[in-house]
């Protein structure tokens, strides 16, 4: 439940009145259904949110009718809404831990956006600066405003961790339309001296 204030202005003569009145104003939850056709623009939509600085999302519902008590008054629903995106986001590697199998990465990813995403169980790998695949990595991973911290486990796959390398991701191991979006999930990252170490052979006993 909303308020607001209702200025009637009221001429008798050469006299201005002014009457606030308070009136309550019932907001109407909406359940939104995304239609099949409806998933293309929604596919780019996440893309551009993980992908880009800023976005520009335009509310438009066009004409509608405002009633207030006795009043109505037509208007043009139209805004445009500027958001920060997660631009990338920028992902670094904190800590790393030998396992049998292979390690456990420690990830951290900054999310600069108003908006979160849940994707379920990532699965990612890492590339040296010649693109060369270096390592595969997955581990559940949800998108918070700001700091994100979460685990990854994964496997060494040959090639040397050298130069400037990226995260890219593959997909998720759920069945949804992130195994669409997520490919576009390609940023630089920073690893550890032990991932480093895992990947080139050099790990001491």
């Amino acid at each position: 439940m909303a308020f607001f204030i209702l200025r009637v202005n009221i001429l008798p003569g050469h006299i201005e009145t002014v009457h606030e009145i308070l009136i309550n104003l019932c907001i109407i939850f909406q359940i939104l259904q995304i239609h099949p056709e409806a998933f293309l623009p929604g596919f780019k939509l996440i893309i551009i949110v993980m992908s880009e600085e800023s976005l520009v999302l335009r509310l438009d519902n066009g004409q509608a009718t405002i009633k207030a008590m006795f009043m109505s008054a037509k208007i043009i629903y139209k805004k445009e809404v500027t958001l920060k995106g997660m631009n990338g986001p920028k992902t670094k590697i904190t800590t790393t831990s030998p396992t049998e199998s292979g390690f456990k990465n420690t990830q951290i990813s900054i999310n600069p956006s108003p908006l979160e995403i849940d994707l379920g169980t990532l699965k990612q790998e890492i590339r040296n600066a010649k693109g060369e695949k270096i390592a595969e990595q997955q581990g559940e991973v949800y998108f918070m405003r700001g700091e994100n911290s979460y685990q990854m486990t994964g496997t060494v796959t040959g090639g040397k961790a050298e130069g400037e390398m990226k995260v890219v991701g593959l997909g998720v191991v759920e069945d949804n339309w992130h195994n669409e979006t997520i490919t576009s999930f390609i940023v630089p990252v920073e690893v550890t001296n032990e991932f480093a170490a895992l990947c080139n052979g050099t790990v001491s006993s």
